[in-house]
């Protein structure tokens, strides 16, 4: 059976784009957010796709336990928002690797404003994504985060990371994909990617934009992230 791959985000352009550089791989497939409609159900968060999301996912956890298992012949890699965990017992996820991949929260903070009134810690993730990192570690799972700040930085360094982390050869068409839709993409894809769209790949030497202006209550929300940022930005394998 091959392995089976977790990526927990916060930071929802940069995962999209790392799920479409596992993408080029031919070893391995890839799933867009399996637990997003169990998450909203559940939570009754509001979301600009909560509507087309209930419908086209399944809710019901063990409708959804095929998804996360293991594939015959081929590694998967399930692209997940951090607090898509809610709901889910730990051991549900004991055969996994797990990624947390991580981003500067006031960057975070400003891409919500798009699709997210008053976005909360708990939308961020990055309380849950501490939390995993302290729970995997205690029950001796493997477990990586991966800075997507570096990332954009030295994006070869940051891919070959991961796949070193998840036991992959390491392949340059990782660093390039056909801007546009993809058939991985959620049905949220039209609220959410337009960026990762646009784009056709990593940039090699590419510069991080400059840090956004916050009103207060954005100000008061990094500052609630900032101490799980930094634990985890310092676990860093990238």
């Amino acid at each position: 059976m091959g392995r089976v791959v977790s990526l927990w985000s916060g930071p929802r352009n940069r995962s999209t784009a790392l799920m479409y550089s596992v993408a080029q791989r031919a070893d391995v497939e890839v799933v867009d957010e399996p637990l997003f409609g169990h998450y909203l159900a559940l939570s009754g968060a509001a979301r600009p796709s909560r509507k087309e999301v209930l419908s086209a996912q399944a809710t019901d956890p063990w409708a959804l336990l095929p998804l996360l298992q293991p594939r015959v012949g081929r590694d998967v890699f399930l692209k997940h928002m951090a607090c898509h965990l809610r709901g889910w017992a730990p051991e549900v996820f004991a055969e996994h690797v797990h990624v947390l991949l991580v981003r500067e929260p006031a960057a975070v903070v400003a891409s919500y404003r798009s699709g997210v009134d008053r976005p909360t810690l708990e939308d961020l993730g990055y309380a849950w994504q501490a939390w995993w990192w302290v729970e995997c570690q205690r029950r001796g799972w493997p477990v990586f985060v991966l800075d997507s700040d570096r990332l954009v930085l030295d994006p070869e360094e940051g891919l070959r990371a991961l796949c070193a982390a998840c036991g992959w050869g390491w392949e340059p068409e990782m660093m390039a994909w056909e801007p546009g839709p993809r058939k991985e993409d959620g049905v949220w894809a039209q609220y959410w990617y337009a960026n990762v769209h646009a784009s056709s790949g990593w940039k090699r030497g590419a510069s991080l934009p400059t840090a956004p202006e916050l009103t207060q209550a954005e100000q008061t929300l990094v500052a609630e992230c900032r101490p799980h940022h930094d634990v985890l930005k310092a676990h860093a394998m990238n």
